[in-house]
């Protein structure tokens, strides 16, 4: 599950500047996995989408 674009906007692009493509792929990829890991959304009931995932046994949700 990818972050929307406001969150990785707020969180990663706008307070990080990147030397390299290569910097910038390597920096997007741990946010991703910091995202799926350790992030709490609220519309999943406070739990990270790897939880929710699982909870759901492999199946996509809907898209709200």
């Amino acid at each position: 599950m990818l972050p929307d674009v406001r969150t990785l906007k707020e969180q990663l692009l706008r307070i990080r500047t990147f030397a390299t493509v290569a910097e910038l792929v390597e920096a997007l990829g741990e946010f991703k996995r910091r995202y799926n890991e350790r992030w709490r959304i609220g519309r999943h009931g406070h739990r990270p989408p790897s939880q929710v995932r699982r909870d759901l046994g492999g199946r996509v949700p809907a898209a709200a």
